[in-house]
């Protein structure tokens, strides 16, 4: 654990806030793919970076939930994500088929590594 220096970052919050700003869109999951006589899952949706900041390698967890349960979570990562970039992102789920009634996509970026950060005009 380390403190954050709010006389590098100011207020967390919003310091946070800009950096995090992604646009999740139309997340679901079906189980509509069939393999060989095997039913594959598939979770997609949309994420748009609406951050003035890129990325390398932003990874995204998503909880497939009934009700308040969580039934299922996966993990994708892309290769980048760049400031005002959007991106279609689909996943199979080759597990047992949960009944799902909301998919939830959460971004998971330190925001505190400056590795993460693509430069800016590259």
């Amino acid at each position: 654990w380390r403190r954050v220096d709010k006389h590098l970052t100011g207020a967390y919050e919003p310091w946070a806030r800009d950096r995090l700003d992604f646009a999740i869109t139309g997340a679901t999951f079906g189980a509509d793919l069939q393999v060989d006589s095997k039913t594959i899952g598939r979770v997609s949706f949309t994420v748009k970076n609406d951050s003035a900041f890129g990325y390398y390698d932003p990874s995204f967890l998503i909880l497939l939930k009934r009700g308040a349960a969580v039934v299922g979570v996966t993990r994708t990562t892309l290769s980048t994500l760049r400031a005002g970039e959007s991106t279609d992102v689909v996943l199979n789920w080759f597990g047992p088929i949960p009944s799902v009634s909301e998919t939830q996509v959460v971004p998971e970026i330190n925001i505190f590594d400056p590795k993460v950060y693509i430069p800016a005009g590259q």
